[in-house]
């Protein structure tokens, strides 16, 4: 933790996501695209604390070099219903590491609501596995 605050990196919270079984959808023009759907999970940390909300999914698309690039579109809540919009992306070595890669979040929420600090600022996130169907990831605000 001491390093990534040295590395100009706060804490956004961390999650640890459930999934379902990856529906593969088939070859594209792009490479084989698998949609693995997100059926929840939890979000902890000093910006937010809530689940993350079943329905969302990654588009994974397993390109002809062997990486896969991950597009996870979803959304968190916390206990009084504020929502936040989450998209994550990012280029994956599964065949020759374990994590954790590292992604690129972007948030969005109400403007007016009390994580409005989230629609703005670099984001940098941390992807790895979580366990049979599930991953962890960990948000970074980067430093100015």
């Amino acid at each position: 933790m001491e390093n990534k605050r040295q590395a100009g990196l706060e804490l956004v919270m961390r999650l640890h996501v459930t999934l379902e079984q990856a529906v593969f959808v088939g070859d594209t023009p792009k490479g084989k695209l698998n949609i693995i759907p997100i059926t929840g999970g939890t979000a902890e940390g000093p910006c937010f604390c809530g689940k993350v909300c079943y329905g969302g999914a990654d588009w994974n698309t397993v390109l002809p070099c062997g990486l896969n690039h991950v597009f996870a579109k979803y959304w968190l809540m916390d206990d009084q219903g504020n929502a936040v919009s989450v998209e994550n992306e990012g280029m994956i070595d599964w065949q020759n590491k374990t994590g954790p890669f590292i992604t690129t979040p972007r948030f969005s929420c109400d403007v007016n609501g009390p994580y409005a600090a989230l629609n703005s600022g670099v984001y940098t996130g941390e992807l790895a596995p979580g366990g049979e169907n599930a991953v962890n990831i960990t948000f970074w605000r980067v430093g100015e």
